[in-house]
């Protein structure tokens, strides 16, 4: 990954070392950053995801466990690119949208988020997500607390190793089953026009 700009700049009251999880409940301040991090449009570290590109834009190490911000460009556009239906069993997961146009799916709802739209999913929540205008989307999605980088760089592994491109199913539930990522289904949608 490349190296951030790094200012210099302390943030008081930071308790370094322990997780964001940790500091809240033993009441210390959840601020786990210590320098400014700068990092520029083009910069982070790539992952080849299953539906497109996946940039590291802050890593939790820089965070001290605190937040994860990755950058996806979904090259994959309509119906046919859902991703699975999931939860996340810790993170609360954040969708920023920078173009185009991202569905998203959460019970029997779906939420057509156009550039500019945030959507915030709580842990445990079972959604799923996809392109769903006539251009590919490009979004951020925020973690925290941080450490779900290492499941898209695992996957991207996985994915280069096998020769068709399809992961075992018993390999891609022992990566979920390590990060707190649980599959599931969705209902069948009420409408795609929210």
């Amino acid at each position: 990954m490349d190296k951030p700009e790094t200012l210099g700049i302390r943030v008081p009251g930071h308790a370094k070392g322990a997780t964001l999880v940790q500091r809240r409940a033993s009441g210390q301040q959840p601020v786990g950053i210590e320098t400014l991090i700068i990092r520029q449009p083009g910069e982070g570290r790539a992952i080849q995801g299953a539906k497109g590109r996946i940039v590291v834009k802050v890593a939790g190490e820089e965070t001290n466990g605190d937040v994860t911000l990755l950058e996806f460009a979904n090259a994959n556009v309509g119906a046919q690119s859902w991703t699975p239906a999931h939860l996340h069993r810790q993170e609360t997961e954040i969708f920023y949208v920078l173009e185009g146009e991202l569905s998203v799916q959460v019970g029997a709802q779906i939420v057509r988020a156009s550039t500019g739209t945030t959507v915030v999913i709580p842990p445990g929540v079972m959604h799923a997500n996809r392109s769903s205008g006539s251009e590919p989307v490009k979004f951020l999605a925020i973690f925290t607390p941080a450490g779900i980088e290492g499941f898209f760089q695992e996957r991207g592994e996985l994915l280069d190793a096998a020769p068709d491109g399809q992961v075992e199913p018993q390999r891609l539930a022992a990566l979920n089953a390590k990060y707190g990522i649980e599959a599931g289904a969705l209902p069948p949608a009420a409408s795609d026009e929210q």
